[in-house]
């Protein structure tokens, strides 16, 4: 319990120390880091699927439900307690390093400034370099942070189900790996579909509200 403590602790740190060395420019341009969206939505899911995962644990291990409950309960919270800050944190690392290597690129002349600066206006730049850490404006479609969220969920699904094999590692020895993997695999593609769902069900009624 201490371990998992000081990992918390330490992702916490990791995160402050990453958006401290956000350019001045995100907080100028009032950007939404995505994590604010995509964490509060897990946790609002997180005992239905808790729950679901259960099931696909215990039919996985051939053994009582209670123990099934807790593997999914202990991983269910590695994943969301530490888990997704954490690879959000990673993720931003890479938008801010994609964005200073842009901007060294064109100051030495390798890139052109004008089409960078013309780039970094565009939805499609925003898709493949600002999706942790997107920039708020008046005029910054609805869709933009639906399509920021996705991916965000997709990154969010391979470390959870990566995570979560790796602690029922630990805590069920006795069963073959590959069966661990197969059971985490169907568990997070259905937790994860389930939250995608809910969460564009919601945001389709905030778009039409």
């Amino acid at each position: 319990m201490n371990q998992s403590v000081n990992h918390g602790l330490a992702a916490i740190m990791v995160i402050g120390a990453v958006v401290g060395l956000a350019p001045a420019t995100a907080w100028a341009n009032a950007g939404l880091p995505m994590l604010v969206v995509v964490w509060p939505a897990a946790w609002v899911g997180f005992a239905p699927i808790v729950l679901v995962e259960a099931a696909i644990w215990q039919k996985a291990l051939g053994k009582g439900y209670m123990k099934a409950f807790s593997l999914s309960l202990w991983t269910n919270l590695g994943t969301t307690v530490i888990g997704i800050p954490v690879t959000w944190g990673v993720l931003l690392v890479y938008e801010i390093c994609a964005e200073k290597i842009l901007a060294w690129l064109c100051e030495i002349g390798i890139v052109d400034c004008k089409w960078l600066n013309k780039a970094t206006m565009s939805p499609i730049y925003d898709m493949i370099v600002r999706f942790p850490w997107m920039y708020a404006g008046p005029d910054t479609p609805y869709w933009f942070y639906v399509v920021a969220f996705t991916i965000l969920i997709v990154f969010f699904f391979f470390m959870s189900w990566k995570v979560e094999y790796f602690m029922a590692r630990s805590m069920q020895k006795d069963v073959p790996l590959k069966v661990l993997n197969k059971a985490a695999l169907v568990a997070n593609l259905l937790s994860y579909a389930l939250l995608l769902l809910g969460s564009l069900v919601y945001y389709v009624i905030i778009l039409n509200t």
